[in-house]
């Protein structure tokens, strides 16, 4: 089977999942194949735990693995999935379409930085289809935008999980309105110390803290603003009473 013909399909939680892949020895797609789940489960339940009610954004959704989890087995009410690479992006587009009703996702073929503009990617690895990275980030090819602008006007922002190989704290810098004013939990891979030690320097400053535990293969950690984590519940519990006594009223 040649690259964007590759199809498997596995149950979780009583509910069947379809997925197609860019290439049956993709790292990614191979996992889902073998253990007939999702990939990073330990991630995505942990998110699942969370409980937040709201719009989770997914930068680097590569196939729509974690998009589609986010959409079936959270507390979302529209998720935001953002790939920049063409090809993996058309297998994203499809399994979306497979997976979840239409108007519960928007996606983007757009990566995200802290600005407008261009850059220029690598090329698309059959074998690990992840690692697909910005190479130039002054290129002509794959438009960037930041996730203040490409969010704007979107309330209720729950949960961001980045997976961008190495371009996380760009997309923070360019998140500062969305951090500061929506207070979202944020799943974040920093594959060294270096990138975990800057990453975490700067999402501090915004008032979030992580326990460090580390959520996948490659190093991916939670964050949350946690004496803001109380309010976000309390806003939530608030609006549902709101639409209960709308409902009462009505009736």
């Amino acid at each position: 089977m040649g690259q964007g013909n590759v199809v498997t399909e596995f149950t979780y939680s009583n509910q069947r999942i379809t997925m197609e892949g860019y290439h049956a020895e993709d790292k990614i797609f191979a996992q889902i194949v073998t253990e007939q789940t999702f990939y990073e489960n330990k991630l995505l339940e942990k998110a699942q735990s969370l409980n937040l009610e709201g719009v989770y954004i997914d930068i680097g959704a590569n196939i729509g693995n974690h998009s589609i989890f986010f959409n079936r087995f959270c507390d979302s009410t529209k998720v935001y999935s953002f790939e920049i690479d063409e090809t993996i992006f058309a297998l994203l587009k499809k399994n979306m379409e497979h997976n979840c009703p239409e108007h519960t996702y928007h996606l983007g073929e757009i990566g995200i930085l802290d600005k407008k503009g261009y850059v220029d990617l690598s090329e698309t690895n059959h074998i690990n289809a992840g690692m697909t990275k910005i190479v130039n980030v002054e290129g002509t090819h794959r438009e960037v935008d930041s996730l203040d602008n490409l969010m704007r006007g979107v309330e209720n922002i729950a949960l961001i999980k980045m997976d961008v190989e190495g371009f996380e704290l760009e997309i923070i810098q360019g998140a500062q309105n969305i951090l500061e004013t929506q207070s979202p939990a944020v799943f974040a891979e920093l594959a060294t110390k270096k990138e975990f030690k800057l990453f975490k320097n700067a999402i501090s400053k915004h008032g979030y803290t992580t326990d460090e535990v580390n959520y996948a293969a490659t190093p991916t950690y939670l964050f949350l603003k946690t004496p803001l984590s109380v309010g976000r519940k309390t806003k939530l519990f608030v609006k549902r009473l709101a639409r209960g006594m709308k409902t009462m009223v009505k009736k």
